[in-house]
């Protein structure tokens, strides 16, 4: 008997030792850079846009309280590549890193950065999480991967919805999510 338990911990073990870093990897594989996906036609990219690559992000939504109500400050979050999971980037909002207000992302390779706005927007499948968006790319910094980015998905949303209720002013509350960024360029 001492003996059957013994191997069931050495199987359990090996399990977890084998496959354990997958649950624990910080991105889904829902991302992936070789095909566009399929999306509702409100936030569909210029025809003719051609998808450059996709990055999973895992971080927060911060909300702040303005005049009684939750309203969003900035995002913060990793950019992980969806073949490697090695976190490439980050994710967060100008009016945080004194850059012209709105969401950014920056690549921890070669620094080079974008502004995105004139936002689109879709329902999430997902319950309780924000909606889809696609941006238009307004503003580029330096020279790298995002130099021809122009238009910018966020799919496969999970998390980040405003917190209910009212609030204090100047209080501010982190929120979870992830999402899915597809960068495109067109002709």
């Amino acid at each position: 008997m001492n003996r059957l338990r013994s191997y069931r911990a050495i199987v359990l073990a090996t399990v977890l030792l084998v496959f354990g870093h997958v649950l624990i990897m910080p991105m889904s594989v829902s991302a992936s850079s070789s095909a566009p996906p399929t999306v509702p036609e409100t936030i569909a990219v210029p025809a003719g846009s051609v998808l450059l690559f996709s990055r999973h992000a895992k971080g927060v939504q911060i909300y702040e309280c303005r005049n009684g109500q939750w309203a969003l400050h900035a995002p913060r979050a990793l950019l992980f590549d969806p073949e490697s999971y090695q976190a490439v980037g980050s994710h967060y909002g100008g009016i945080d890193h004194d850059l012209t207000p709105g969401p950014w992302w920056e690549s921890a390779d070669d620094g080079s950065h974008i502004r995105g706005g004139e936002a689109l927007s879709a329902p999430s499948p997902n319950a309780n999480s924000i909606p889809l968006l696609r941006l238009k790319v307004l503003e580029w910094r330096g020279t790298g991967i995002f130099t021809l980015v122009t238009y910018i998905q966020r799919l496969n949303t999970e998390g980040g919805v405003a917190p209910a209720g009212g609030c204090q002013p100047s209080a501010q509350r982190s929120v979870p999510y992830t999402a899915d960024y597809y960068f495109y360029t067109t002709p």
